[in-house]
């Protein structure tokens, strides 16, 4: 089973004629891991946006867990990313004012579906779970808030967060820049290692090869958009 699917999908930024993306096929399956590597600027990050349904495409060109994103409303589409979607952004975007443990669950509060494949129904059990798996467990770090943390795990937060619910896929965009090379490589590997309990499948965004042998496939971007480093594209 395909979790994500785009056939023929060509987007331009409002106001804008020349193309930041023109991808003809990609598909990810259940489970599968995705190592997409390509450039600053080559519009990486809005094929995220895209398969998000952050931005608005046409309908036929991306579907996300057998829905047709380009042909719902915002708010069907907004539902969607909720239930289906686990996002790792590239600065993490934690909220400052909640716990670890609070920002865990946040996917939880606005979506049903997660919160019910959360520990059976227990979200609570299901993100302490997580973040033990992460090398976070301990009680005094569950009621931290994130400037409390380091770098590394505030990145580890934003992991569980994503996972949490079992999501049909996750997109992570750049989620180790901000890491030395020892850091990148263990949180990789625990990351993967989390995805595959959850069954998640996994888009990770990265312009540094060296993690590329952890990940069951790898594409090129700059070879799946035809559109040669657009001007005005997101990385």
């Amino acid at each position: 089973m395909h979790v994500l699917a785009i056939r023929d999908l060509s987007y331009a930024w409002p106001r804008t004629t020349a193309p930041v993306l023109s991808i003809r096929d990609l598909t990810i399956s259940a489970g599968e891991s995705v190592f997409l590597r390509g450039p600053s600027g080559s519009g990486k990050s809005t094929l995220l946006s895209a398969i998000a349904g952050v931005i608005e495409t046409q309908p036929g060109m991306v579907s996300v867990a057998g829905q047709d994103i380009g042909a719902m409303r915002s708010a069907a589409r907004d539902q969607l990313r909720a239930d289906h979607l686990g996002i790792v952004f590239q600065v993490f975007n934690l909220v400052p004012y909640l716990s670890v443990l609070d920002n865990v669950l946040l996917p939880c509060r606005f979506s049903p579906t997660r919160r019910a494949r959360a520990g059976g129904g227990n979200a609570e059990t299901a993100a302490r779970d997580l973040l033990a798996g992460f090398g976070l467990g301990d009680q005094a770090m569950l009621r931290r808030r994130p400037g409390d943390l380091s770098v590394g795990q505030q990145q580890r937060v934003a992991a569980a967060r994503a996972l949490i619910g079992s999501p049909d896929l996750v997109l992570a965009d750049e989620p180790t820049s901000a890491l030395d090379s020892d850091l990148k490589a263990e949180f990789v590997d625990l990351f993967l290692s989390e995805c595959k309990k959850s069954a998640a499948a996994l888009l990770f965004v990265s312009h540094d090869r060296t993690l590329e042998p952890s990940f069951s496939r790898s594409l090129e971007f700059t070879a799946l958009n035809t559109v040669p480093q657009a001007e005005g594209a997101s990385c």
